[in-house]
């Protein structure tokens, strides 16, 4: 692995950590106000953290539930809290209905619900006390036991009378603001789930990027033709071992054709008129004297494979 990459999985790894450290200050110190709008965990304006506390001192046991009203065991002598649900099941509707009908107290916001409409009838339009069986249910506004406006005017008396007389124990229903009950990493505070999510999108990110495509290894660089000093070497060889000074003349004849064409000559043109033009294309002595027929294998493939090259001006 190169020193890139690794700093690469150091940035990403430091990214992940610092983010549940800081997720995990503001669980444990409770951080800057904030929270889903109305839950009794939400410090801020639209939360009802106060309404929570309020309950507490004045006698209430609070308990805050992250089951359904329908998976929720309630008793006759309970308060459920239900605050700005986006929406009620049919079955915990019916349940909550057996709840209140059998001595339970339902505190609800806001009115005008669908749920609290199935619930209680057009009296769930509007906010006020309804009595159902030997229970009763509550509708408020939200503004009434928000955090912002719990204490403006008569909105603390009202949300502690709708809570009922001191002692009963009042239930939160959590569920209701992405606060659900779960095992192992489900049982994870949903902020925290979603820095873990983000962790590790991150390393499969990394992982993607270090796979290679399916098929051969691509070469780092492009492959090269061998250097032209290996190929006359392996040309000059084969012709010392022919001992044939006639293997040369083929040889011979291909560089003559190549000068003369390089020079403009004609094909009948003078060993003179060749050599001139051969150190005029910038060709050593000795191989312009290879070229005229003198044995030297070496410096006749060097001529060979010179005047191949594209880069010889032109005599």
């Amino acid at each position: 692995m190169t020193r890139g990459w690794k700093i690469a999985i150091a940035v990403v790894v430091a990214v992940v950590a610092a983010d549940l450290l800081l997720v995990g200050l503001r669980d444990l110190t409770g951080g800057s106000p904030g929270g889903p709008a109305a839950s009794s965990y939400a410090t801020g304006a639209d939360g009802a953290a106060a309404y929570a506390s309020l309950l507490g001192r004045a006698g209430h046991t609070v308990h805050r539930s992250r089951l359904t009203p329908s998976t929720e065991a309630l008793g006759p002598g309970d308060t459920a809290v239900i605050l700005d649900p986006p929406f009620v099941l049919d079955e915990d509707t019916t349940a909550l209905h057996a709840f209140v009908a059998g001595g339970g107290r339902l505190v609800a916001a806001p009115a005008g619900s669908a749920w609290l409409r199935k619930l209680v009838g057009a009296r769930g339009n509007r906010a006020g006390t309804t009595p159902l069986g030997s229970g009763a249910v509550v509708v408020l506004p939200v503004s009434v036991v928000q955090n912002a406006t719990l204490a403006q005017g008569d909105n603390a008396l009202r949300a502690l009378r709708a809570a009922g007389p001191s002692g009963r124990r009042v239930v939160f229903f959590e569920s209701y603001h992405g606060y659900g009950k779960g095992s192992g990493l489900g049982a994870l505070p949903s902020n925290w789930q979603a820095a873990l999510l983000t962790g590790v999108l991150a390393v499969l990110v990394l992982v993607a990027a270090r796979i290679r495509r399916f098929g051969p290894p691509e070469p780092e660089g492009r492959e090269l033709e061998p250097p032209r000093a290996q190929y006359v070497e392996a040309l000059a060889a084969t012709l010392q071992r022919s001992r044939d000074p006639a293997a040369l003349d083929p040889v011979r004849a291909e560089v003559v054709r190549r000068v003369a064409v390089r020079s403009g000559l004609r094909a009948d043109a003078g060993d003179r008129a060749l050599a001139e033009a051969a150190a005029r294309l910038g060709l050593p002595a000795d191989e312009v004297s290879a070229i005229g027929g003198a044995r030297d294998e070496l410096a006749l493939g060097r001529a060979l494979a010179r005047t191949g090259d594209r880069r010889l001006t032109r005599g």
